[in-house]
C-alpha cells in the first residue's frame, strides 16, 4: 500500500481486529488528489475482504482529517478531458461505495477541517468521533461544482431539509458541537483522545458476533 495512505491492524482486546486507514498528506492537510482517492478506495476494499477485521476506523495524519480537493494539484488536471474528470468524479464517489455498501462497520475519527467530499465521509460511516477543534463544511456550490458522497440523500435525513439546504448552498462553516446537535457528530471528544475513543468504540463493534455484526450493517 502507497505511503499516501496508510493502514495499521491493531488486535482488540477481545481477539478482534481492527484497521486504522490513516490519510496521509499531512503538508497539504490531507487535501484530495486522484492517487489519495486510488489508494484510499484500495485500503477500504482490503479491510473490507479481510474476514479477520471487524471494524475499520478511518481518519487524517497531521493538522486535519482531510482539507477537500486539492486545488494546487488540480491546476495541472485537463478539466475539459471529460473522460479524466468523469474517473476522478468515480473514484470519489467510489469512496462513498465503499464505506456504506460493504460488510465492515467504519468509524470516522475526524479532527481539525473535513471539506467538500471529506465531509461527506463521516457521514457515511456507520459512527463519527469529532475532536473538539473539528470543523466542517462544503464550499462546492461557490465553485461552480456540485457535492458529493450522497450528501442530497442523506444530508436531510440527519438535520432536515432546510438545515441542509443552509449547509449546502451557504457553505456555511460548523464546528463540532454544532455538528454534534444537528446529529452530524455522533460523539465530540477532547482533541487528545480523539483516536483512544475512536478504538474504544472500533473494538468493541470488531469483537462483535460477526454474522449478526455484518448483518446490521
Amino acid at each position: 500500500m502507497t505511503d499516501i495512505v496508510l493502514t495499521e491492524t491493531r488486535t482488540t482486546q477481545g481477539g478482534g481486529a481492527v484497521r486504522v486507514i490513516t490519510l496521509n498528506r499531512p503538508d497539504r492537510m490531507n487535501a484530495i488528489t486522484p492517487d489519495l482517492l486510488n489508494a484510499l478506495n484500495l485500503a477500504l476494499i482490503e479491510a473490507d475482504r479481510d474476514e479477520a477485521i471487524g471494524a475499520i476506523v478511518l481518519t487524517g495524519a497531521g493538522r486535519a482529517f482531510c482539507a477537500g480537493d486539492d486545488l494546487l494539484d488540480q491546476q495541472d488536471m485537463d478539466l475539459d478531458d471529460e473522460d479524466l474528470v468523469a474517473a476522478f468524479c468515480k473514484d470519489l464517489q467510489d469512496v462513498t461505495r465503499n464505506i456504506m455498501f460493504t460488510e465492515t462497520p467504519v468509524i470516522a475519527a475526524v479532527h481539525g477541517w473535513a471539506v467538500g467530499g471529506a465531509f461527506s465521509w463521516p457521514m457515511n460511516c456507520d459512527l463519527s468521533i469529532w475532536a473538539e477543534d473539528a470543523r466542517g463544511f462544503f464550499p462546492e456550490l461557490s465553485y461552480g461544482i456540485f457535492v458529493s458522497g450522497g450528501v442530497t440523500a442523506l444530508l436531510p435525513r440527519i438535520v432536515g431539509p432546510a438545515r441542509a439546504n443552509e449547509m449546502m448552498y451557504l457553505s456555511q462553516k460548523y464546528g463540532a458541537d454544532d455538528l454534534q446537535d444537528m446529529g452530524v457528530a455522533w460523539r465530540v471528544v477532547p482533541g487528545g483522545t480523539l483516536m483512544d475513543e475512536a478504538m474504544t468504540v472500533a473494538s468493541r463493534i470488531a469483537d462483535l458476533p460477526a454474522t449478526a455484526r455484518t448483518a446490521m450493517k
